[in-house]
């Protein structure tokens, strides 16, 4: 039997059922909400260093073209695509790529942080 956690959403509390019952609290008396565990990646400045290397080698407009705010938003690309469960990668377009061909660019481990977060399941 595996342990159920609980989380009060207004505090952010979490304990496991058990612990709440002890205080006198169940999903059925309290707001609680079931929760998990789960490994959260983000890019980090390692990352963006990849990021900038990678578009340097394959974007048309090369590497000093694109600045940190312009770097950031790639990352971000990146971010959205670790949410979804497809990988720390990004895509240039076809036609800004120096291949012409649409490039599929994914950065190492090392260009990220991961940290753990509660979500309801």
């Amino acid at each position: 039997m595996s342990t159920i956690y609980l989380m009060n959403p207004h505090t952010g509390t979490v304990q496991t059922e058990a612990e709440w019952a002890d205080e006198g609290f169940t999903s059925e008396n309290a707001e609680l909400v079931e929760v998990v565990k789960v490994a959260v990646k983000k890019v980090n400045d390692n990352g963006i260093e990849q990021i900038a290397k990678l578009l340097g080698e394959k974007h048309k407009l090369g590497k000093d073209h694109f600045s940190r705010s312009m770097l950031l938003a790639w990352a971000e690309e990146v971010d959205d695509s670790l949410a979804v469960g497809n990988g720390a990668c990004f895509e240039i377009r076809a036609w800004d790529s120096v291949s012409g061909h649409t490039e599929r660019c994914c950065i190492t481990d090392e260009g990220l942080d991961t940290n753990e977060a509660w979500v309801e399941i």
